[in-house]
């Protein structure tokens, strides 16, 4: 059961207007910038020893591209709403409060990313439904065909690299069609939450110019 989303402040509106559009462009620049010219390289040097862990790095990297998105992406949303919610909680140590309390530029939003595992596509869709209110996956599924399969391929292909030392000799092919699943998940929720962004501050607007 999903629950009511987190209510937003309209002061902090105007915060939240440019940060999906610019977040996504400079993620989807280094996706082009780095991950392109890995790939072309992979799609002409099969054969050399180098593809067995230059694979391995375009794993852990295409997981570690998810997890960013949706780190900075929450911390957007959390911080925009202008107040702190019941329904997400985190917990941490002394020594991790420490750390916090070193950082002079800490938000709640920047807290709760820190201690949320955005590697776990269960957690994205739990945090997501939570800020805005609807499942946030079912909104993906009616909007494209995401191939939940090859997202968590990936995913516990990473956690096997990093944790079981296994190697990953993945053909240009197999690569493609991650970065190709991964780019579609990423964009139609940036469209996602872009609309939920714009139709709230069209929304504030109407009550304020009602009450003029």
């Amino acid at each position: 059961m999903v629950k009511k989303n987190i209510k937003f402040e309209k002061d902090s509106i105007k915060n939240l207007n440019n940060f999906v559009p610019d977040d996504f462009k400079l993620l989807t620049d280094t996706y082009a910038d780095n991950y392109g010219k890995m790939m072309e390289f992979l799609s002409t040097n099969k054969k050399l020893e180098l593809s067995i862990p230059l694979s391995n790095y375009v794993i852990i990297s295409y997981v570690r591209y998810i997890e960013s998105y949706f780190k900075n992406l929450a911390i957007g949303l959390i911080d925009g709403a202008g107040q702190e919610s019941p329904e997400l909680n985190v917990t941490f140590s002394i020594r991790e409060l420490a750390e916090i309390k070193e950082d002079g530029d800490i938000t709640a939003g920047k807290i709760f990313a820190s201690e949320t595992n955005f590697q776990r596509l269960d957690v994205i869709n739990s945090v997501f439904s939570t800020l805005l209110g609807q499942d946030f996956f079912k909104m993906i599924n009616q909007k494209t065909d995401v191939d939940w399969k090859k997202l968590h391929e990936i995913i516990d292909e990473r956690h096997e690299i990093i944790h079981e030392s296994k190697d990953f000799s993945k053909d240009y092919e197999q690569l493609h069609g991650y970065g190709h699943e991964i780019m579609k998940f990423i964009i139609i929720s940036s469209n996602i939450v872009t609309k939920f962004i714009n139709d709230l501050t069209n929304e504030m607007k109407k009550k304020s110019d009602s009450k003029v």
